[in-house]
């Protein structure tokens, strides 16, 4: 009762915030439009029925992401999103929040307070991510309903220190829909082109049978002209398949062309409840490049190319191809 009392009162705010900023504040609109081709390959790999999944399958997804920002006191902004996706293959809302391949909904909104020593405090409905390569958790790449999570995120500097907060409980239309996540990181640059870092974390299961979780990692990153190397290793405290790391290069030769790859590997019981921003349970790599065509537009190119950590006999390629439009 007191989430969905949170998130009432959040919604009526930014009703009354957003009619009151058209005289008090200007409401400051960006987001952007994407479209993406998909392609994937399987091979021995079953559905949770123990059937094997089809050999090849390819389609397309098309998202509108659009946040508006409005001052409504001092140090204090409201934020909301509204999100839509068509997706014929690889849909990014919860099967469970609506019907066929489309979604729409207001899904994140909020408040963000900064204070003078340079804190920031997002409260509201918001997305997350644990790690600096996101191997335990990250729901930034979601949309729509029963994908994110209600509580607060700090982020700031403390002394030489940049620290990042989160305190959240989950919103699923699941039997673990109240799920909590804490989560404390650090980081610092000892020499110059240098970031260490690392992460403490926790994740409550609602439900009192299953295991809660404690997390760590530990991350570096350096930067060579136009190479970035980066790097994280962590561990649950689950006993069996308990580690995952992602490892990698990214190489922009100029302002228009990146290139990327990483290499990982997240083990069942390392990340929390299969929310990695990699794949759990298996190993791989991946490769990207992109292409600035001007300061709004990029073209994508994505591969993944992965095996099973428990059966390497599943196997999985995923090609993708995207064109992102900012507004």
């Amino acid at each position: 009762m007191k989430k969905k009392a949170l998130s009432a009162a959040l919604a009526a705010a930014f009703v009354l915030t957003t009619a009151g900023s058209v005289l008090a504040a200007p409401i400051v609109f960006d987001g952007k439009f994407e479209h993406q081709y998909r392609y994937n390959t399987w091979d021995n790999v079953k559905d949770d029925d123990g059937n094997l999944v089809p050999d090849n399958e390819d389609g397309f997804k098309s998202t509108v992401i659009l946040n508006a920002t409005t001052n409504v006191g001092k140090n204090v902004d409201f934020f909301a999103r509204f999100a839509a996706q068509h997706a014929t293959i690889g849909a990014d809302f919860s099967s469970d929040a609506t019907s066929g391949e489309n979604t729409a909904a207001i899904d994140q909104f909020g408040f963000i307070f900064k204070d003078t020593n340079g804190f920031s405090y997002k409260l509201g409905r918001q997305d997350a991510s644990v790690g600096s390569t996101a191997i335990f958790y990250n729901t930034s790449p979601y949309l729509g309903k029963y994908m994110f999570a209600d509580g607060i995120t700090v982020t700031g500097k403390s002394g030489v220190t940049d620290l990042k907060v989160i305190a959240v409980k989950e919103d699923r239309k699941l039997s673990n829909k109240e799920n909590k996540l804490f989560a404390l990181s650090g980081s610092y640059s000892p020499a110059q082109n240098w970031t260490l870092g690392g992460t403490l974390a926790k994740y409550d299961y609602k439900d009192s049978t299953i295991k809660d979780t404690n997390h760590w990692a530990l991350n570096a990153g350096y930067d060579q002209g136009k190479a970035s190397y980066f790097a994280e290793y962590g561990k649950s405290n689950a006993d069996t398949e308990n580690s995952a790391y992602g490892i990698g290069v990214s190489y922009s030769p100029d302002a228009k062309n990146t290139f990327y790859a990483i290499n990982y590997k997240i083990e069942t019981n390392a990340d929390m409840n299969n929310w990695t921003d990699y794949e759990s349970g298996w190993k791989g790599m991946y490769y990207g490049y992109n292409y600035k065509y001007n300061k709004d537009t990029t073209v994508k190119l994505f591969l993944r190319d992965m095996k099973g950590v428990q059966d390497s006999s599943e196997k999985n390629t995923s090609f993708r191809t995207t064109v992102s439009i900012k507004f």
